[in-house]
């Protein structure tokens, strides 16, 4: 499903997710897309709508209430991240 790396972009858009949802508007989207290894905004707000069906924007302006994804929430084919690391 992407491999390892897939797998790391991953984790590291789901931190930015919690990053945004949690922020106090002091970062621009473009700092916290920085922080977790996007440098470009237009690949990080792709890569965020592609993991999660809505651009980050919408997230800082929903806030909080929507959930945040974690490593065991499940990915393509009903696997999650850990299941698969307990296989190897």
């Amino acid at each position: 499903m992407g491999g390892v790396a897939r797998e790391i972009q991953r984790e590291r858009l789901r931190c930015a997710h919690r990053a945004i949802a949690e922020a106090d508007g002091a970062r621009t989207l473009h700092e916290i897309g920085e922080e977790f290894g996007f440098p470009e905004p237009t690949t990080f707000s792709r890569a965020f709508r592609r993991e999660f069906g809505y651009p980050p924007s919408e997230l800082r302006r929903t806030g909080p209430c929507v959930p945040v994804p974690t490593l065991a929430t499940p990915v393509h084919g009903g696997v999650d991240f850990l299941g698969v690391l307990r296989h190897i």
